[in-house]
């Protein structure tokens, strides 16, 4: 597993710009989306389900403008999706000695990644998602990462 997340960066940064800063790389996010009785969505389909990204992938970077981008792979990608690129507005909320917190913000959606290492070591992110347009949801899915950088 550990190999094929290091091809994913070493594919990542031979394919992108070497004037970018790699903050976080992470993985597999999985938790509960909440999907309200508003139409298309049927009273009996509304409700909390288990979901995840498997595969899912992403990179928070700061690029040598100053500014960030979280560039995704999901289940329907092949190749790393800037958030830039796909309409979003990426903006840094906080940052401590082992906390990062950004909030990315397109037309129709607002997600806000967190990042953190535990007291025990581990590295771990979480994505809280509130979208709109065809079909509302709500959510929260905690990942694992293969590093964070808290000093960039």
């Amino acid at each position: 597993m550990k190999k094929i997340i290091l091809c994913f960066v070493l594919c990542f940064v031979a394919t992108s710009s070497f004037s970018q800063t790699q903050i976080a790389a992470c993985e597999n996010p999985k938790g509960y989306i909440y999907y309200p009785h508003i139409y298309p969505v049927p009273k009996n389909k509304s409700g909390w389900v288990q979901d995840a990204i498997t595969g899912g992938k992403s990179i928070f970077v700061k690029k040598s403008d100053g500014k960030y981008d979280l560039l995704f792979i999901d289940s329907m990608s092949k190749k790393p999706i800037s958030s830039i690129d796909d309409g979003g507005k990426v903006i840094l909320l906080r940052k401590t000695n082992n906390q990062i917190t950004v909030l990315i913000d397109y037309e129709l959606a607002t997600e806000v990644y967190s990042y953190w290492r535990t007291d025990d070591g581990q590295l771990q992110y979480s994505i809280v998602q509130s979208k709109g347009g065809t079909i509302s949801k709500s959510g929260a899915m905690i990942g694992t990462c293969q590093f964070i950088n808290f000093n960039f």
